[in-house]
């Protein structure tokens, strides 16, 4: 089941979480064209892959590569999976920023999105298989 809210009323307008959803939007539409289904068109080349990732940090591919970590927090797999995130977001994004304030939020997603692409590194450093976009959860359970 999804959470579609909370019990708590939000003090402030959380600028930093709604801009963060309509990015993730935005970015998803124009990479598929302006379509909802269908496979990534863009930026493929901007999913972090760990096996590329670790030969950058080897000295021994792109540099570029590691720009990656932070490009794929805003690429999705399907439309499946960013209305997950994205209802996720809105549920949560509103009261974690109005905790720490629109620029500790915003530094928190960032820090978080890094560390699930090192987790992702860590957990399967030889992989090829890219974070996001063309990747998805429901494949690796097939």
């Amino acid at each position: 089941m999804f959470p579609l809210g909370d019990e708590k009323d939000t003090k402030i307008v959380p600028f930093v979480t709604y801009t963060l959803i309509a990015l993730n939007v935005l970015i998803y539409m124009w990479d598929r064209d302006w379509h909802f289904f269908g496979a990534s068109q863009a930026f493929a080349d901007l999913a972090m892959r760990p096996h590329e990732v670790v030969r950058a940090l080897r000295g021994m591919g792109d540099r570029a590569t590691l720009g990656t970590l932070f490009t794929s927090l805003f690429l999705h797999g399907n439309l499946t999976h960013l209305i997950g995130n994205m209802i996720f977001l809105l549920t949560f994004g509103d009261d974690v920023e109005e905790a720490l304030g629109p620029w500790r939020f915003l530094l928190f997603y960032l820090f978080w999105g890094l560390m699930a692409s090192l987790a992702h590194i860590f957990v399967m450093p030889s992989s090829n298989i890219p974070k996001s976009p063309s990747f998805s959860c429901f494949s690796c359970l097939t």
